[in-house]
């Protein structure tokens, strides 16, 4: 669902710009730095997106959802390869809104801004309570699928015998509440990162609403 939303923003986008301007504002990004890779960040973002990704809850669906060990792999690898295609998408929305809202104080608006500010009141509410619904996918993902590794590898592994379809099912249901508890409560400690405080969020709340209102005629 985030995908296809942000298929839109880039239609969209590009239906603004049109692809020849839009092959110009990407040939002004510049090409790749080599110093960035001396810098502490690129280091530490690598070993936590890519290293710290591995037990990721979108993988580790994956594995456990396959019949097999092939499955298993080639899902993962799918998988992989299509967030190359989504982080691609994801920059040229960005560069797009670069370039027709240079004004915009906040990168994490450039999504929202967009679907917001170019599509039918309509249209626009749909594609961000698509949006919505997406991060909730996430979020039930995010304490799903680690209540099945908590149960499954550390009790299972502890109690040294294979947990029965009922085992895991309850157990899981107990570790959901128990690492969904302490999850909403550092949620709610990080004040702007928490869900309802993104700015990005928020204002994928607000606008649907306010664009009901005629906005004043400029000039």
């Amino acid at each position: 669902m985030t995908f296809t939303g942000i298929l839109v923003a880039l239609a969209l986008g590009v239906s603004f710009v049109g692809p020849q301007k839009l092959a110009e504002l990407v040939s002004e990004v510049g090409a790749f730095d080599p110093r960035v890779l001396l810098v502490v960040d690129f280091w530490a973002l690598f070993l936590v997106l890519s290293l710290g990704d591995i037990p990721a809850p979108d993988l580790i669906q994956r594995v456990y959802a396959s019949r097999d060990d092939r499955t298993a792999k080639l899902s993962s690898i799918l998988a992989g390869i299509s967030y190359y295609a989504a982080g691609v998408v994801s920059i040229l929305v960005g560069v797009m809104m670069r370039y027709l809202e240079p004004g915009l104080p906040d990168p994490n608006l450039a999504y929202p801004a967009m679907i917001t500010t170019f599509l039918p009141t309509g249209l626009a509410g749909l594609t961000l309570a698509g949006l919505m619904a997406a991060v909730m996918s996430n979020a039930d993902s995010m304490l799903l699928a680690p209540s099945i590794v908590l149960v499954r590898n550390v009790v299972g592994e502890a109690l040294r015998r294979e947990l029965s379809e009922a085992e895991l099912l309850r157990g899981s249901r107990y570790a959901v509440i128990a690492l969904g508890g302490p999850s909403h409560s550092c949620s709610l400690s990080q004040g702007r990162r928490a869900l309802l405080a993104d700015p990005s969020l928020r204002r994928a709340l607000r606008e649907p609403l306010r664009a009901s209102n005629p906005r004043p005629l400029l000039g």
